[in-house]
Parts: structure tokens; C-alpha cells; sequence
């Protein structure tokens, strides 16, 4: 190239920064083990659904969980691009299929008693800007994983309803766009 590029504004119908959109339809990952409280997350499920977004919830094995919770991603088999946000309900200690050296991919493995696949998970919705929400023992998740749990899109909270007003509004600017300094 001989010309330099000239700098053009920003076009507002093609730019998802700045902008409000619906959530409808999106996806929302909701992590869970087996000592999540089955009612919190059957509550959890049916207001995301009520709402036009499609939960799934992520456990460390198929099946059920204790209290009946379905599972419909193993830590194993998913991965953030599935989610358009995550909400994190639990501390998932390793899975037994789990090995810590390949599977801690995202960056050093913490020696925090985490299922590496689910630090994974996290590091990458943090990097990609997502909307991540946690409560109850999942606030312990994501100070473990070495996520700063006061940057912009991270919503925390005792109680799942709490968390997901805040992460389903958050949804709405599509990302966190302040998430990041611009240079």
C-alpha cells in the first residue's frame, strides 16, 4: 500500500459497541457440581428460560446431579464459545477425568482444588469479554481461577436471581467493552 488509510467514523449500523440489543435467544452456561442446591438452579433455569434465553447447565459428568439437576455439558465436553454468558454456582473440585496438565491450557494451572477445564472456561469468557455472574460458592470459583471479580462484567451476589438481573442486562451491550483499556 502507497496510500495511507484514511480514518473513518464508526458506522452505528454495523458497530455492536455502544448499543443496547434483546438477549433473546442467547445462550447461558451455568456451572454446577454435585453439592449445588437442586431448587436454586431449577428456579435459575426456568426464569432464564421464561426469558427467552436458552440455559444449559455444565456439571462434571453426564446425567444428573444429586437433587436431580440434568446436565447438559460435562466440563469435558464444552467449551466458552458455546455461552453467550456463564453463571458460576459452584466450586468444582477436579473431576476424575480431569488431568491438570493438558487441560489447564489457558494459562498456569492454579493450585486452587478446581477442575482445571472449568478455569479454562472462565479465562476464556473473561478474555472474550462475556458477561460472567457467580453466587454462593462461586464467588470462591472465581477468585481461585485469579478472575478480578470488581472488572466491568463480572457481576457477584448470594443469590442467583440477584446475579442473573444484573448478567441479563449486561447481555444486552453484547459484551463488556470496558472490560479492557483501549490504547
Amino acid at each position: 500500500a502507497t496510500e495511507p488509510l484514511a480514518d473513518l467514523p464508526a458506522s452505528p449500523a454495523l458497530s455492536q459497541v455502544g448499543g443496547s440489543f434483546p438477549a433473546d435467544g442467547r445462550t447461558v452456561g451455568i456451572v454446577v457440581d454435585d453439592e449445588t442446591e437442586a431448587g436454586a438452579i431449577d428456579a435459575l433455569v426456568s426464569t432464564i428460560r421464561g426469558e427467552g434465553l436458552l440455559p444449559l447447565v455444565v456439571g462434571p459428568h453426564a446425567g444428573t446431579l444429586a437433587g436431580g439437576i440434568p446436565v447438559q455439558r460435562t466440563f469435558g465436553a464444552c467449551r466458552s464459545v458455546e455461552f453467550d454468558a456463564v453463571l458460576v454456582a459452584a466450586r468444582p473440585a477436579p473431576a476424575p477425568d480431569a488431568v491438570p496438565t493438558t487441560d489447564a491450557k489457558g494459562g498456569e494451572p492454579t493450585t486452587a482444588p478446581l477442575d482445571p477445564r472449568v478455569v479454562l472456561l472462565l479465562h476464556e469468557c473473561f478474555r472474550h469479554a462475556k458477561a460472567i455472574g457467580a453466587f454462593g460458592t462461586g464467588v470462591e470459583t472465581l477468585a481461585d481461577a485469579d478472575l478480578p471479580t470488581g472488572a466491568a462484567g463480572m457481576v457477584t451476589g448470594s443469590s442467583g436471581d440477584d446475579v442473573w438481573a444484573e448478567v441479563h442486562t449486561l447481555m444486552q451491550q453484547h459484551r463488556a467493552w470496558d472490560r479492557f483499556a483501549t490504547a
